[in-house]
């Protein structure tokens, strides 16, 4: 299910990127790094590991172990800090060859605090991963 969320994804980006008005990379890549953020907070930690650079290279266990630690993390920040309530882009910083990109995450918790969080992506065939 995962997988058929990552294409839809790729179709999305596809089309907006045919569309006659010139889109941005920067919007490109903080509409996907929202949707990847939308699969941690939603607990769709498969198709949050499925967003990361090379992860079919993975076998199945150690695909599994990437997100039983997803789900720790989680169990842990919501322990800590009543969770994590809240993921928005702050700023995008896209490279001059325009295939990797600096992703800066507001990270509000439910204990009211906040971090900014610095997710690296890259471009592979047209598509943009977590790094």
């Amino acid at each position: 299910m995962s997988l058929y969320k990552f294409a839809l994804c790729a179709v999305v980006v596809a089309f907006l990127s045919s569309c006659k008005k010139e889109i941005k990379t920067e919007d490109v890549v903080k509409g996907v790094a929202e949707q990847y953020c939308a699969y941690l907070l939603g607990g769709d930690y498969g198709a949050y590991v499925d967003a990361t650079y090379r992860t079919e290279t993975l076998g199945e266990d150690e695909r599994t172990e990437l997100i039983d630690n997803l789900k720790m993390f989680a169990a842990q920040q919501q322990k800590e800090r009543q969770g994590i309530t809240k993921a928005e882009v702050s700023k995008v910083e896209v490279s001059a060859d325009d295939d990797t990109a600096d992703v800066f995450l507001l990270i509000t918790y439910g204990d009211s605090t906040q971090e900014q969080v610095l997710q690296p992506m890259v471009k592979r065939g047209g598509l943009w991963y977590l790094r």
